[in-house]
């Protein structure tokens, strides 16, 4: 006859607290190995025209694309990339799709007139 292994359940006072203090660390620890990760690979890319940067925010590690040399009326863009992305085994290749997605949509977003931008002095 099979049998399943106790489980050693504790209650009382302390035993919530313990919990939620190993669970912060765990993901505590997990949010910098995400960053570290992000950040290292970002530092495997190298642009002429763009700088970015990478922080940790609720939702996962959001990575921040700006030009090198400002210019007015272009902004930042930025994105988020997820625990279920930055765990993937493709992490690497998925990255890198994702990166150059995103520059294609930052450098599409810089356009100041387009077929698709209403431009309201031009009669």
């Amino acid at each position: 006859m099979l049998t399943q292994p106790r489980r050693n359940l504790a209650f009382g006072p302390h035993t919530g607290l313990k919990q939620t203090v190993i669970m912060e660390e765990n993901s505590e620890a997990k949010e910098v190995e995400y960053l570290q990760r992000v950040v290292k690979e970002l530092g495997r890319y190298e642009h002429p025209l763009f700088k970015w940067e990478a922080c940790s925010v609720p939702s996962g590690i959001q990575v921040t694309v700006s030009l090198k040399q400002e210019v007015s009326d272009v902004g930042t863009y930025r994105f988020v990339l997820k625990p279920r992305e930055l765990e993937a085994r493709a992490f690497q290749w998925d990255f890198q799709r994702m990166l150059y997605n995103y520059l294609h949509d930052y450098l599409v977003e810089m356009f100041t007139r387009s077929p698709q931008i209403t431009d309201l002095t031009v009669t």
